[in-house]
């Protein structure tokens, strides 16, 4: 949670030695190489972004989405264009502009009337959208070629991935088994309204002028937090070594030297994991992470924090967390404890298990169908429509929880067998019919799961061995997992 800055250091110099250097600019980096970010938008670079926009998205408070923007002749581009750059010129949005709505979806759980149990998404303007999309295009094309960012946040920059820190969290417990911003006329002065079952409600301003669903975020939150990440991968005392353990005259790979990286957190946007290979260590980067969250003004829910460790077995560990700038900040503890060695934990949406068994995740899976079935199971679908619901709402949210387990072809049809019994009722075909044949496009447009969840797993393996090319940070990464 972020408010408005509340720190005691009002100027760099101010800042303690380590945030000093965390913050002061990069003296080889040029100033000169943003200036591109600002300049006029051309009608070819409009209309890229306006074709490659997203389709069937909700619209903000104008009603107008993205299909209506691709339908507009040259000369409503011509003028399109001709707004957007004077927004530029003049450092200005339109008053329309700055007014979002928030929709709270419900959660899995009793309402109460609160807000905290449900998930708000805010419906932004989309030719605010369009304008905002453009500069961060920009922004981002500049940051990832002079290489300004060090932190190794995996979002908001291209080639970044939320797969990325996954496979990196499997490979370390595997192994264990096994052995300056144009933003000043943008994100000011911005409201928001709820949209409720009774209106919308009186505009309110807000505190910090980014909505959650702003197109920027994810490259604004990797800026926010890169002087943190930099200075926890270079004060760590006892960062975890992820190395290959593969002697250097087995495999002819890097020079004959066994591959080895240093890492002390694994963070996609704001969605941090912190990781030492001693509890010591591990105090420190807490430790840093607080002083940081104070000069930012964040607050950390320590409720919400999880320990796993494969030597503190179920044990209640104690943390004493010192800042440097103890006039301010006084040290402060609490205790965690540590999971179950057969417990599972949740790193951005998928779920993992320091025994590596899958017992979690079959059981998540096998949900998932379950809920499916429960929905429709009384409802008058046609085969066309069920296979439908199954290839685009299913098997998407099945494969996602997939990511890091494989399961044999016969595993996965004792998952899905209850929906093939559906799908042999709607087909008016006996039970020992083959359910594989339902695949067929003889039968319908649905996808063999077997097939689909292998070849997801495919496609994210030579992404990630793709990287080997890149000459990027991750290589060596990559190198290891292998």
């Amino acid at each position: 949670m972020v408010g408005p800055s509340q720190s005691p250091f009002k100027t760099l110099n101010s800042l303690p030695e380590r945030w000093k250097n965390c913050y002061t600019p990069i003296s080889s980096i040029d100033p000169d190489i943003y200036s591109m970010v600002m300049v006029p938008i051309g009608e070819d670079e409009l209309l890229a972004v306006i074709n490659n926009s997203p389709h069937h998205k909700a619209p903000g408070p104008s009603s107008i989405p993205y299909e209506w923007f691709r339908l507009l002749s040259s000369e409503g581009i011509f003028y399109l264009c001709k707004l957007m750059n004077s927004c530029l010129a003049k450092s200005d949005i339109l008053e329309d502009w700055r007014l979002a709505s928030i929709v709270p979806i419900p959660k899995p759980h009793e309402f109460e009337c609160l807000l905290k149990n449900t998930r708000p998404i805010t419906l932004l303007e989309t030719v605010q959208k369009l304008l905002v999309k453009i500069i961060t295009d920009r922004l981002s094309r500049i940051m990832t070629k002079y290489q300004v960012l060090t932190g190794n946040n995996f979002a908001g920059l291209p080639g970044s991935s939320v797969n990325t820190p996954i496979n990196i969290l499997d490979g370390i417990m595997k192994s264990h088994r096994v052995s300056q911003i144009p933003q000043e006329f943008l994100f000011t002065s911005r409201k928001n309204r709820i949209l409720t079952p009774f209106g919308k409600t009186e505009s309110y301003n807000l505190l910090i002028g980014i909505d959650q669903g702003e197109i920027i975020s994810p490259l604004l939150w990797t800026i926010y937090f890169d002087p943190l990440l930099t200075e926890l991968s270079s004060s760590a005392i006892s960062p975890y070594i992820w190395s290959s353990g593969i002697p250097a005259n087995i495999l002819n790979i890097n020079n004959n030297e066994d591959v080895a990286v240093p890492i002390t957190q694994l963070t996609y946007m704001d969605d941090s994991t912190l990781i030492a290979s001693s509890l010591a260590g591990l105090e420190q980067l807490l430790s840093i992470a607080c002083d940081f969250y104070f000069l930012n003004n964040i607050t950390a829910n320590f409720s919400k924090y999880e320990l796993v460790s494969l030597s503190a077995g179920n044990n209640l560990i104690s943390f004493q967390l010192n800042s440097e700038f103890p006039d301010h900040l006084s040290s402060m503890g609490f205790s965690l404890r540590a999971l179950r060695l057969s417990s599972s934990f949740r790193f951005l949406g998928v779920w993992f298990n320091l025994q590596g068994s899958p017992n979690f995740v079959l059981s998540q899976l096998k949900d998932i169908y379950s809920s499916f079935l429960a929905s429709v199971r009384f409802k008058k679908l046609s085969p066309v429509q069920l296979a439908y619901l199954h290839s685009s709402v299913v098997l998407p949210k099945a494969q996602f929880r997939f990511q890091v387990l494989y399961l044999s072809e016969s595993q996965v049809m004792r998952i899905v067998n209850g929906y093939y019994g559906l799908q042999h009722k709607a087909f008016s075909v006996v039970h020992t019919f083959p359910s594989i044949t339902l695949t067929s496009r003889f039968f319908s447009k649905d996808v063999n799961p077997y097939d689909f969840l292998c070849e997801r797993l495919l496609c994210h393996f030579l992404s990630w061995i793709s990287l080997l090319s890149t000459g990027s940070k991750q290589a060596n990464l990559v190198l290891i997992m292998l």
